[in-house]
């Protein structure tokens, strides 16, 4: 379109433009930077010098204005993938933030009794493809989390009851012990209640 402004405006004074081919190579040549002043123009006057200059810089805008939009339709391309990237990413995206959840997660866990990774990871474990679950394992495990919950209870009524046997007590909980280690430390405290703290009251 502009070539043919060209051709029609000038094709008769400026060497340039005179034919389709010829004007394709001076708008080429001139975007390209080679020059700004087609050959002949400086031969020209008057309202022709004008037509030419509008002729120029008509050119000049629109090339800069589409090359500007191609440059802006790869930038904003670029930016619209990285960013969909970053929001579909569960991590946080700088390393203080991520000590910060680290932290609060940590926290969150310990106040609500959550299980631990190890737990959940075994538990996970035990779920099939199709969805069924092996009941042996699951029961163990759960078993197990009923367990180390009862235990924590038994640590702190013995311990308010009796301060002797914190130690083995808390040794027997933090070894996630079965049910038969803690039936015989409960035989145990009531061995000695029975028996040796009346010889220690005598």
């Amino acid at each position: 379109m502009l070539g043919l402004m060209g051709f029609w405006m000038l094709g008769e004074r400026l060497r340039g433009v005179r034919t389709m081919e010829n004007t394709m190579m001076t708008q080429l040549q001139m975007l390209i930077g080679e020059f700004i002043r087609a050959d002949g123009s400086e031969h020209l006057n008057g309202e022709l010098n004008v037509m030419y200059w509008i002729y120029a810089s008509t050119f000049l805008a629109c090339m800069v204005f589409l090359l500007l939009n191609f440059l802006l339709a790869i930038t904003v391309d670029s930016f619209v993938a990285v960013k969909k990237n970053n929001d579909e990413k569960d991590t946080v995206r700088d390393f203080p933030a991520d000590i910060v959840h680290v932290l609060v997660g940590a926290a969150r866990a310990k106040h609500y009794g959550w299980p631990s990774h190890n737990d959940l990871l075994l538990f996970l474990d035990c779920v099939d493809r199709e969805g069924q679950t092996r009941s042996t394992e699951r029961k163990s495990i759960i078993s197990k989390m009923k367990e180390e919950k009862s235990s924590s209870k038994w640590s702190l009524h013995l311990r308010s009851f009796c301060p002797h046997f914190q130690l083995t007590l808390l040794g027997c909980v933090w070894s996630q012990c079965s049910w038969r280690s803690l039936a015989q430390l409960v035989a145990f405290v009531c061995f000695f209640i029975v028996f040796v703290t009346p010889d220690l009251v005598q």
